[in-house]
């Protein structure tokens, strides 16, 4: 659960990169919804974005689920992603 920013495109990548599925969430959404989406999935790793509540409120609540929490800065230029990606433009 990231926000749009560039490490949610860098972190996407990843995980299709190795071979996973990626299900992106709305980081709007209430924890109950997200809880059951999450649960529904069978989501083995959860990436949550420290700014977004919802994810403070999932904590401990997702017995399968390990949570993977970032800290992710507002700040950039617009090449952020880019630099993330190792693509020189």
């Amino acid at each position: 659960m990231l926000r749009n920013s560039p490490q949610y495109v860098a972190s996407y990548v990843g995980v299709l990169m190795a071979k996973a599925v990626a299900v992106p969430l709305n980081v709007l959404e209430r924890a109950a919804v997200l809880a059951r989406q999450i649960e529904h999935c069978g989501a083995k790793v959860l990436l949550s974005d420290t700014a977004v509540p919802e994810c403070k409120a999932l904590t401990g609540r997702l017995a399968n689920t390990e949570t993977v929490t970032m800290e992710i800065p507002m700040a950039g230029n617009g090449r952020a992603a880019e630099r993330l990606l190792g693509i020189h433009p």
